[in-house]
């Protein structure tokens, strides 16, 4: 067999595991809600953020019980990424708990070396994130913007493990076209 066949069919089990995965975090978090918020300064538009709930199985802390993740992403033009959220694992996802870490991950890569800071929201129960605009929170972005999808990960205060879900914004034709319209806007501005 040769070299250049074994490295094409390593090249194909690798894409379809991958695929595999990615459907099976798809098939734990449900995308429940989205919306699009424009951030005006002075009237001028300074960055786009979008809101997201979703509604995923919790087989990492919560037994596969259902948890809630609410939280919003935004993108502000002088280069900064903020990622607020906040999770509800009671039975009536009334009583959220801020995470201890939060990142964007996708293709086997994360923007964690683009992390910046982090503290509490004003809403309780939430903690926001901040990141630069490095290489890979610009690739995870460019992802959202281009399949409407971009998977989330978390974990609580002492969690070994981080949790993960899929945050689907694609799948609400509306909030996702105004996304892409804000983000179009915000980089054909003048400086």
């Amino acid at each position: 067999m040769s070299v250049v066949l074994l490295l094409s069919r390593s090249f194909l089990s690798a894409a379809l595991l991958t695929t595999m995965a990615s459907a099976a975090v798809a098939q734990v978090s449900i995308t429940r809600a989205a919306e699009v918020y424009p951030l005006v300064q002075q009237g001028q538009l300074t960055g786009c953020q979008v809101s997201f709930s979703v509604l995923r199985s919790d087989e990492e802390y919560n037994g596969g019980r259902p948890a809630l993740v609410n939280g919003l992403i935004l993108f502000q033009l002088e280069g900064r990424v903020g990622l607020r959220i906040g999770v509800a694992n009671d039975a009536r996802f009334e009583r959220f708990i801020a995470p201890d870490r939060a990142y964007f991950f996708g293709s086997y890569k994360s923007n964690v070396m683009d992390y910046v800071d982090k503290f509490e929201s004003s809403e309780q129960g939430f903690r926001v994130f901040l990141f630069g605009l490095g290489e890979a929170t610009t690739d995870l972005l460019l992802g959202l913007l281009d399949t409407g999808r971009i998977e989330i990960m978390y974990a609580p205060a002492g969690g070994a493990v981080d949790a993960r879900f899929v945050f689907d914004l694609a799948s609400f034709e509306q909030p996702y076209s105004d996304y892409m319209e804000c983000m179009a806007t915000l980089f054909e501005q003048p400086e």
